[in-house]
């Protein structure tokens, strides 16, 4: 049974490898002109993105539109949707209203804007707070603007006090542990994506950005 499991799970993630890089490929193929109908006039159009367009959306990460459609509300009134699919999931959706103001959802990095973040690094600073409470309320306030700039600086942050905390013979606390998780793989995992490298390859680009 375990060797049977094992394998599921192999088998699990290969499908989402090939998922995820049939997504990537497409991306890198349609790109110019996606950016190109960004650029026309939409004062006639109700929704920000349009079918077929990616999108990065919250805890979800990177996700194409599916589908614009209305559904009714809770209050019984017509409101206009989204249908996202999450490119690493072959089956999942996600509803989503257009005007949902408690979850970002916006365009994916360009790869100008991606190349300048790498740059840009160096320069930006870590997060001046001592007091573990208000750090951890300020990790989340980040993370939750969709802002790369702002989980970079969680990254930095985070790189520092695991290199203090080494230096003492100590580990990162479980909490720093999973916030760097989850920020740096929204933000690995979008750079990945449109500069169309490999995950790691994007990983040790950051790192050597941080580090100098």
């Amino acid at each position: 049974m375990k060797k049977s499991g094992h394998c599921f799970g192999l088998f699990l993630k290969f499908t989402n490898y090939l998922f995820t890089t049939w997504h990537k490929n497409w991306y890198n193929k349609h790109k110019k002109e996606m950016q190109l109908r960004r650029n026309l006039d939409r004062k006639d159009v109700n929704w920000l993105f349009d079918i077929g367009e990616y999108v990065s959306y919250g805890n979800n990460g990177i996700c194409q539109v599916a589908e614009i459609t209305n559904m009714q509300g809770a209050d019984d009134s017509d409101r206009q949707y989204y249908i996202l699919k999450p490119i690493n999931s072959e089956s999942g959706k996600i509803y989503t209203p257009i005007d949902n103001d408690k979850v970002y959802i916006r365009e994916l990095i360009t790869v100008s804007e991606a190349e300048k973040l790498l740059k840009d690094i160096a320069s930006i600073e870590i997060i001046d707070i001592v007091n573990p409470r208000e750090l951890d309320a300020e990790y989340k306030r980040r993370i939750r603007t969709g802002n790369w700039h702002m989980w970079v600086s969680i990254i930095k942050t985070i790189f520092h006090k695991r290199d203090e905390r080494e230096k003492n013979g100590k580990k990162l606390t479980t909490s720093d542990e999973r916030y760097l998780r989850e920020v740096s793989t929204r933000l690995y995992d979008e750079l990945s994506f449109v500069m169309n490298k490999e995950y790691e390859e994007v990983e040790a680009l950051v790192s050597a950005a941080i580090y100098g």
